[in-house]
C-alpha cells in the first residue's frame, strides 16, 4: 500500500475516535474497513492474517440469513406494565433539523435534559441532529450519522435528514409503503419512510429517558409531542399515528438500551420493526395529548408579566416550518393570567431555516459557475450541504461570509447581497402572507381586542433570529381592512433568565419543549371564535410559574 494513502486512512481512523460519555474512555466509531486494516499493517510491519475479524463480519453481512441467530431480536416489553411516575411531564420536540426535550414537575421545576451532550454532539448541549445514516451494515443516528457521512464523502449517498418533513408534506399511508431510495439505504434490507421515522423516534426517546434517569426520575413518565399546524384531515391521522409511534418508541428504546451510539445492524433493526408491528398492545399510558408547536412556544413566554389585555401573534420559526398562532392574553393580577388561543389563526409555512440554507447554497454555487452534473459540482455540493448551517449563522452574525470550497474556489457574500436575491425576497413575501392569513382567518370581532390597534409578536424557534423572520415583528400589517401595528415581545421569560441562566443561549430552540412540558396549556376550543369583551368566556386559567 502506498504510504500517503495509508496515512490518509489512519487519519480517518483517528478522526473517528471519541470519548465515551459514560466511561470517559476512548472508543472508535464505526467498523474498520479492509483498507484501514491494511494501513495499520503497513505501518506496524505485522503481516495481515488471511481471515481477519473484519472480513468475517463482512461475510456475515453479505449473507446475513446464514445464521438466523444473528438477526433475532427479543423486544423488551417492560413498558407495557410499568407504572407511570406522577408529578412530571416530558415534552418531545421532534424537530426538522434538531430534536429537543424538556421535562417539568408539577411544582414548575425544569428537569435538565441535555440530549445533545448525552448523544455526543460536538458543541451542542441540548439539541440532537434529526438524521439517520446507513454505513458499515448499520443504521446510525444523530451525531454519529453526521460523522460517518462526513467520513464517507460519497456524493452518491444521502442521510435521511428532516424525518418530520415526511409527515408534514405527505400522508401516512404513503410513507408506510414508500421505501427510501438507494442513496439513503444502499443495503439489500428494505426500509420504508415510516420505518425510519419509527427508529428515529425510538432513538430520541432513548436519549431523553436516559437523561431523565440521570436526573433521578423514571424513564416511564407521561409525555406529549409538539406538532406543526396541519390541515384538519391530516392532523387527525397524524396525531393518531404519531401517538402510537411515540408509545412504541419506548419499546425499541428499551430493547436497545445503551446501544444506540454503536449503531443498529440493519438486519436486527428490520427484524425488530417487523416484531413491533405484530404487537396488539402498546404503552399508551405514557402518551398524553399532543400540543401545537406555536401554542407550546407561546406558553413558555406568556407566563411572564404581560400587558393587561392584548393580542399576541406567536411565530415559531424552525428549520422546516414556520408556525403562526394568535393568542388573547388578559392580565388578571400579579399572580394570574388568562390565555386563549384564537380559533382560525393557526397556519403554517413549510419553509424556514432549511429554505435559507438551500438559498445560500444556490448563491454560492451561482458565484462559482460550476457545471451542474459534473463530478466537481457534485463534490462541492456534498461538502456545502454539510457546512451550510454554520456558514449561514456566520453570514448573519458577521454581516458577510468568506467561504472556501473543496475545489479551492473562494469568495465573499455580504448579507445585503444575499437578502437582495429574488428567491430570498420571495421567501420574505411568503412569511408576510402567512402572517396576514393568520389574522384574516379570525373573526372581525377580535379587532376590538387589539389595544390601540397594536398586536404583540413573539418570535421563537431556532430560526427566530433570521432577518426575514425578525421583520415580522416590525411595521404595520393589514388584514381584512384593519391595520395593526406590530410590537415585538421578548420571547425569554424572566424566570428562565433568573433561575436557569444556562438555558438563555439555548432558549430559542427550547421554547417549544419547555412550554409543552407544562401541566396547563392554552387549548383551542369553539368558545374563542368570537371576542366577547374584556376576557374570553370560559378562558382556561394558567397558574404562573413559581419563579415569578
Amino acid at each position: 500500500m502506498d504510504t500517503e494513502v495509508a496515512k490518509n486512512l489512519i487519519a480517518s481512523l483517528l478522526d473517528r475516535i471519541e470519548i465515551d460519555p459514560s466511561s470517559g474512555k476512548k472508543k472508535l466509531l464505526g467498523l474498520i474497513s479492509d483498507r484501514e486494516i491494511a494501513a495499520l499493517h503497513h505501518f506496524s510491519g505485522i503481516e495481515e492474517p488471511v481471515t481477519s475479524s473484519v472480513m468475517l463480519r463482512q461475510r456475515i453481512n453479505e449473507n446475513p440469513l446464514q445464521d438466523e441467530k444473528t438477526v433475532q431480536v427479543k423486544l423488551n416489553l417492560d413498558s407495557l406494565d410499568k407504572a407511570v411516575e406522577e408529578g412530571i411531564i416530558l415534552c418531545l420536540d421532534f424537530g426538522t433539523a434538531f430534536s429537543k426535550a424538556c421535562a417539568m414537575t408539577d411544582g414548575e421545576d425544569l428537569v435538565d435534559l441535555p440530549l445533545g451532550k448525552k448523544a455526543g454532539e460536538e458543541g451542542l448541549v441540548y439539541p440532537v441532529n434529526s438524521t439517520i445514516y446507513f454505513a458499515d451494515g448499520r443504521i446510525w443516528f444523530g451525531p454519529q450519522a453526521i460523522k460517518l457521512s462526513e467520513r464517507d464523502q460519497d456524493p452518491k449517498r444521502q442521510r435521511f435528514d428532516s424525518p418530520k418533513q415526511a409527515i408534514s408534506q405527505g400522508d401516512f399511508e404513503n410513507i408506510q409503503h414508500r421505501f427510501v431510495d438507494d442513496a439513503i439505504n444502499p443495503t439489500s434490507v428494505k426500509f420504508t419512510v415510516s420505518d425510519l421515522i419509527q427508529l428515529y423516534l425510538a432513538y430520541l426517546t432513548a436519549i431523553a429517558t436516559a437523561c431523565l434517569e440521570d436526573a433521578g426520575h423514571s424513564a416511564y413518565v407521561r409525555r406529549r409531542f409538539a406538532r406543526p399546524s396541519w390541515p384538519a384531515d391530516q392532523a387527525e391521522w397524524a396525531n393518531r399515528e404519531l401517538s402510537s409511534m411515540m408509545a412504541r418508541a419506548q419499546i425499541l428504546a428499551d430493547t436497545w438500551r445503551n446501544r444506540w451510539a454503536d449503531g443498529l445492524l440493519v438486519e436486527e433493526a428490520r427484524f425488530a420493526l417487523d416484531e413491533l408491528k405484530k404487537l396488539t398492545s402498546e404503552p399508551a399510558q405514557l402518551i398524553i395529548e399532543p400540543v401545537l408547536e406555536a401554542t407550546a412556544a407561546g406558553n413558555s413566554a406568556l407566563r411572564r408579566a404581560s400587558p393587561s389585555r392584548s393580542l399576541c401573534m406567536v411565530v415559531d420559526a424552525g428549520a422546516g416550518t414556520c408556525d403562526f398562532g394568535l393568542f388573547y392574553i388578559v392580565r388578571i393580577n400579579d399572580t394570574l393570567l388568562r390565555v386563549a388561543e384564537v380559533s382560525g389563526s393557526s397556519v403554517v409555512l413549510r419553509q424556514a431555516g432549511d429554505t435559507v440554507d438551500r438559498m445560500l447554497v444556490d448563491a454560492i454555487l451561482a458565484k462559482e459557475a460550476l457545471r451542474i452534473g459534473s463530478a466537481e459540482y457534485d463534490n462541492v455540493l456534498v461538502d456545502l450541504k454539510k457546512r451550510i448551517r454554520g456558514w449561514k449563522e456566520k453570514l448573519f452574525r458577521d454581516g458577510h461570509l468568506d467561504y472556501q470550497l473543496t475545489n479551492d474556489g473562494a469568495g465573499v457574500i455580504k448579507v445585503s447581497e444575499f437578502l437582495a436575491r429574488d428567491e430570498v425576497r420571495r421567501f420574505q413575501d411568503a412569511l408576510e402572507r402567512r402572517f396576514r392569513e393568520s389574522l384574516e382567518g379570525i373573526s372581525d370581532s377580535w379587532n376590538a381586542a387589539a389595544q390601540n390597534g397594536r398586536i404583540h409578536v413573539l418570535l421563537t424557534g431556532g430560526s427566530a433570529n433570521l432577518p426575514m423572520v425578525k421583520q415580522l415583528s416590525e411595521g404595520v400589517v393589514e388584514a381584512n381592512g384593519t391595520h395593526f401595528l406590530r410590537e415585538r415581545l421578548d420571547a425569554l421569560p424572566d424566570w428562565i433568565g433568573l433561575d436557569y441562566p444556562e438555558l438563555v443561549p439555548e432558549f430559542g430552540q427550547l421554547a417549544v419543549c419547555i412550554g409543552g412540558a407544562a401541566e396547563n396549556l392554552p387549548r383551542l376550543t369553539g368558545v374563542y371564535t368570537e371576542f366577547g369583551g374584556a376576557a374570553p368566556p370560559g378562558a382556561r386559567y394558567i397558574p404562573p410559574a413559581s419563579k415569578g
